[in-house]
């Protein structure tokens, strides 16, 4: 097994409990109000400790914390836990209590020898409420027990007795249990209060995702998706079940089939011990429930060797707790009870229990799993059966079945039949990829080449190790291997036209040259329409738009029809191959239509989800936040890149993590916390040479130049785009918003005075932006035209450019780099001497970054506009803001219209509307429309004058 291995945290976290942590807090808020008390139940081992502990940190805060925890051992001890509750507070409580109760609590506490006469528990019970009481009148007080199944009667009776009895006392008691079948509570403590302060909360077990990030936390290692599926099914999200699994798993260090992950010799022993009490014949039962994926009565009566016995054995172990049934449906109280049950039984047991069971199941799947656990010799004819229910489990979203039936059928293939078996292993090395595991799959590619003949079969495995790598190899090389499956693949269309496609990509991505991966694609798209697999045509229509795009050659309506129209014949394959997906990442990239690009994604990602296509997410998600760092919504793109490397962690693609490195380092650099951003995107550059594209490196550079750009320092800025220029034109992305570093490039060499180099940048990113209408290029190229002929003393010129620039931002959905171009046209009004306009400009760019979260930028708009030396708006006078949402407003639009045309909140716009209101003495959106009706020119007017123009 392959492992990865990571640092440990230095503290423990808590995973998968958000929801019960905010029930939690709730009730903790809840008490300075008066007495509340809570429940916390759950199976042995489901992490209610944790909680609890969790708990008791937070209240420290702000109460006072008296705590427990009961043990069986200490059950049968007298007031063992009142003793361990009131430690460290003890002087306090005896101090303020009446003789008779201080000299009852000492005897209790073991403070005082027994008196010769019995002793008092009332008087006990009666001198722990007034201690409470007395502790409570400082500062709130919250009573936790953990385990309180195991607390001793004594103490017991005495904390009832004291909780019935609060009224309006700010103390809590937080309770931990195990689960009850009878759901009854310690200390009657569900009748002890009004129900209303009341409540139970129940650890259910723990996500896949959730036990994820247990196990790397808590051992410091990243399990395969496909051992962490096995880990969650068999613990049944358990923590501690699933971390003594793991542990001992991680300690053999060995690799185990798929579906044999071993249980740790001290949960076996625990298991078999209670799967012992039971008689053979229910034992027998049992092994039957385990054996079966779906059991139900029906068929384990069906597969018995005594039917008429069945009903009875399973009433039995039912009543032992040991399975439960429902209607016709049976099914073990815990996995692990199952998981144990099945690996005790012998080898040959388990054959002919198997081979009885695929008599009887109906489902195809089902019966071949059985028929493979019943075969221990070569069988081509059962080989087939399994490879067939194999396909069936793939086509339903099912890969990581799929990959177990499929190493199954290719054990049984006979030595006699090679193509049989290079196809199963083919098959199998995708399926174990598109379920995450990766190293398998690359075992099995790798095994095809070393062994089959030169000819299409190795050419095939040739090309699955270049197209679905799970670690970017030099370029290069790449082309190289492709190369090599070309002059192999023989008269195999569909497979030249797979090669070809891999080969326009690796050009492309790979930054060796986009124009060269033209003939490639042509070539794929050619071969594929010549043969009849659509998958083939599918593949082919996504290299062509990858290698569209970023060639400049632009996306027609009618490529992207029919590219989209044979989407359907790749939903088998990673995201990475589909049309879609290509096309997505397009309108995402031109910023004009991002609503269209975020449904596109969703579609995307239910797909994912539809076909088991987890293997797709990193890149999905880094898709995602790319997107949604321009359209303004930063939050979102930084909790995308937590779930793509999650992601990434899972499904062993670790080779992606440099990007999700720059998606965050993006989010960072956009909030002004440059340092961190910049630190982020020097490690993604570092791992991206290990295991990245070019063009990935590229946009690596990119940031790094925005950052040193955005530090004041152009010189360190240049030095990192001037080398994205010389990929972009090397590589012949002439695509502008490929690496979208021009525009930087540009205000870099016009800070350092290169005017002339900054000119022939700006022509051609001019040109570029008008002969593909790009709405970005173009704002971009205005914004730095404005720039360069300030630079040249033409200020008028420069804002006839700012002006275009704004034209070209309405089209784009980029609420920062509109920010930034409002930030320099208050800049240029300033040194105009328009100073009423420029605070207008920086009052608008003040609020676009605000709303984004980008406080860095902020301060650089609060500094230009100190510069200006007017007064803020007046009481009655509106800001620039204000007066925009005033005319939108008398449009006809809607507050959420206007938050959209703005890049503000429906928030923001309600509070700008209630100035609005206020200053101008109105009191609805009619009477504001007429006002601006009655003077169009000047729209705004103070209240005060009866009619002066607001900003005269």
């Amino acid at each position: 097994m392959n492992v990865g291995r990571v640092a440990a945290p230095s503290a423990t976290s808590i995973f998968g409990r958000d929801e019960e942590l905010v029930r939690i807090s709730g009730f903790l808020n809840a008490i300075p109000a008066g007495p509340q008390a809570l429940l916390v139940e759950g199976e042995p081992g489901m992490g209610k400790t944790t909680v609890w502990r969790w708990s008791l940190e937070e209240a420290a805060r702000r109460f006072r914390v008296l705590s427990c925890r009961s043990a069986e051992a200490e059950a049968k001890f007298s007031y063992a836990a009142l003793t361990d509750l009131l430690e460290g507070v003890v002087e306090e409580s005896l101090s303020a209590l009446a003789a008779p109760q201080r000299h009852a609590l000492e005897v209790a506490l073991l403070r005082e020898a027994e008196p010769g006469e019995t002793l008092d528990s009332r008087a006990v019970a009666a001198a722990v409420l007034a201690s409470l009481r007395t502790l409570a009148k400082s500062t709130p007080v919250l009573l936790g027990i953990d385990d309180a199944h195991w607390l001793d009667q004594p103490s017991a009776r005495v904390l009832q007795f004291a909780i019935r009895r609060l009224q309006v006392e700010p103390i809590g008691v937080l309770l931990v249990q195990r689960t009850r079948e009878d759901r009854s509570v310690s200390l009657g403590l569900d009748r002890a209060l009004p129900a209303d302060r009341f409540s139970r909360l129940e650890l259910a077990p723990l996500s896949l995702g959730a036990l994820h990030h247990m196990v790397r936390s808590r051992l410091g290692a990243e399990l395969p998706r496909p051992v962490l599926v096995q880990l969650h099914q068999i613990s049944g999200g358990n923590p501690f079940y699933a971390l003594e699994i793991a542990r001992d798993l991680l300690a053999q260090d060995t690799d185990h089939p798929v579906g044999t992950i071993p249980v740790p010799k001290s949960l076996r022993e625990l298991v078999e011990g209670r799967l012992e009490r039971l008689p053979r014949k229910t034992r027998d039962a049992l092994l039957t429930v385990a054996a079966l994926s779906s059991p139900t009565v029906t068929i384990i009566t069906s597969a018995a060797e005594s039917p008429q016995t069945v009903e009875a054995e399973l009433k039995r172990a039912e009543r032992a707790g040991v399975i439960e049934i429902e209607a016709d449906r049976v099914r073990f109280s815990h996995p692990l009870l199952a998981s144990v049950h099945y690996a005790t039984a012998s080898a040959a047991h388990r054959r002919a229990l198997h081979r009885r069971l695929a008599e009887v199941v109906s489902d195809v799947e089902e019966r071949a799993r059985h028929l493979a656990l019943a075969t221990t010799d070569p069988d081509e004819e059962i080989a087939q059966t399994i490879d067939e229910a194999a396909q069936r489990a793939r086509a339903r979203g099912a890969p990581e079945t799929a990959a177990v039936l499929l190493e199954e059928a290719r054990r049984l293939t006979p030595a006699g039949e090679p193509d049989a078996l290079w196809r199963r292993m083919t098959d199998g090395a995708m399926c174990h990829y598109l379920a995450g595991n990766t190293e398998r799959a690359r075992e099995l590619w790798e095994e095809i080449e070393r062994s089959a003949p030169a000819g299409p079969v190795r050419a095939r495995a040739l090309w699955y190790l270049s197209e679905f790598r799970h670690s970017t190899v030099e370029v290069e090389q790449q082309i190289t291997a492709m190369d090599r499956a070309l002059g192999e693949a023989g008269s195999d269309v569909a497979l030249k036209s797979a090669i070809h496609h891999t080969l326009g990509l690796s050009f492309a991505w790979g930054g060796a040259n986009a124009r060269r991966a033209k003939a490639h694609v042509q070539a794929a798209l050619e071969l594929a329409e010549a043969q009849t697999d659509p998958t083939v045509v599918g593949l082919a229509c996504t290299a062509v738009l990858w290698v569209g795009y970023m060639s400049g050659e632009g996306l027609t309506p009618e490529l992207i029809d029919r590219c989209l129209a044979v989407e359907r014949a790749t939903q088998h394959l990673p995201l990475e191959n589909s049309p879609r997906m290509a096309w997505a990442w397009m309108i995402s990239q031109l910023g004009e239509t991002p609503d269209l690009a975020r449904r596109a994604f969703g579609a995307l990602r239910q797909q994912a989800h539809d076909h088991g296509l987890d293997i797709s997410l990193p890149l999905l998600y880094f898709f995602v936040s790319d997107l949604e760092c321009r359209a303004g919504d930063l939050d979102l793109a930084d909790r995308c890149v937590t779930d793509g490397l999650e992601a990434a962690a899972r499904t062993e693609q670790l080779f992606r993590i440099p990007l999700l490195l720059l998606a965050r380092a993006l989010v960072m650099a956009r909030r002004g916390r440059l340092d961190t951003a910049c630190s982020l995107a020097t490690e993604s550059l570092t791992l991206n040479k290990k295991s990245g594209t070019r063009l990935a490196e590229g946009r690596i550079w990119a940031l790094l130049g925005f950052i040193e750009l955005s530090r004041g320092d152009p010189e360190s800025a240049n030095g990192w785009l001037q080398r994205v220029t010389e990929l972009e034109e090397r590589g012949g992305f002439d695509e502008p918003t490929v690496l979208r570093s021009r525009h930087d490039a540009i205000e870099a060499l016009i800070a350092l005075g290169r005017l002339e180099e900054a000119m022939n940048l700006l022509e051609t990113l001019e040109e570029r932006g008008r002969r593909l209408n790009r709405a970005w290029a173009l704002a971009m190229a205005a914004r730095c035209r404005a720039l360069l002929a300030a630079a040249h003393g033409d200020l008028a010129g420069a804002q006839i450019a700012l002006a275009q620039a704004l034209v070209a931002h309405d089209r784009l959905v980029e609420p920062f780099e509109l920010g930034r171009t409002l930030l320099i046209q208050g800049n240029i009004q300033r040194r105009s001497r328009q100073k009423r306009a420029s605070r207008d400009s920086l009052e608008r760019a003040l609020g676009l970054f605000q709303n984004l979260g980008a406080l860095g930028w902020a301060a650089q708009v609060e500094a230009e506009t100190q510069r200006l030396g007017l007064h803020p708006a007046g009481p009655d006078e509106l800001s620039a803001t204000e007066e925009r949402v005033a005319r939108l407003v008398a449009e006809g639009r809607t507050n959420r219209e206007i938050a959209s045309a703005m890049f503000v909140s429906v928030k923001a716009v309600e509070a700008n509307l209630t100035r609005i209101y206020t200053k101008l003495a109105l009191r609805s959106r009619t009477e504001l429309a007429l006002r601006l009706q009655e003077s169009p020119s000047s729209p705004v007017r103070d209240s005060r004058s009866g009619g002066t123009p607001a900003h005269s």
